[in-house]
């Protein structure tokens, strides 16, 4: 894949900012800030979703995993879309950012597409 360039638009759904406010600390909401900040400047990168039989079909997405601290296993998700793609972006929609317990972050997401 090639590099991102300089930084990206930021687009996000209409309800990601009900997200970030039940993330529930501040330290959490902070991390989830700085991480999609750190995906439109092409510092950090998610991983590719796939269509899976619990959740639906999530081709085109990612995820990236976060925590407040680096030294637990990170229990949240941010899922975001690359637009017009993943080769060319120039756009980084945010579509969730929730839990990953029991699939709520992607059934969420599959819910908002």
């Amino acid at each position: 894949m090639p590099p991102l360039p300089p930084e990206l638009i930021r687009t996000y759904h209409p309800l990601v900012e009900r997200d970030l406010l039940e993330l529930g600390s501040k330290n959490l909401q902070l991390r989830a800030v700085e991480i999609i900040r750190a995906i439109s400047c092409g510092e950090i990168r998610g991983q590719r979703l796939e269509n899976n039989d619990r959740v639906g079909n999530l081709n085109g997405y990612f995820k990236i995993y976060f925590d407040e601290s680096p030294d637990v296993s990170p229990r949240f998700r941010i899922v975001y879309q690359l637009i017009p793609n993943s080769s060319a972006p120039h756009t980084l929609k945010v579509i969730v950012i929730g839990e990953r317990k029991n699939y709520k972050v992607y059934l969420e997401a599959i819910h908002r597409l």
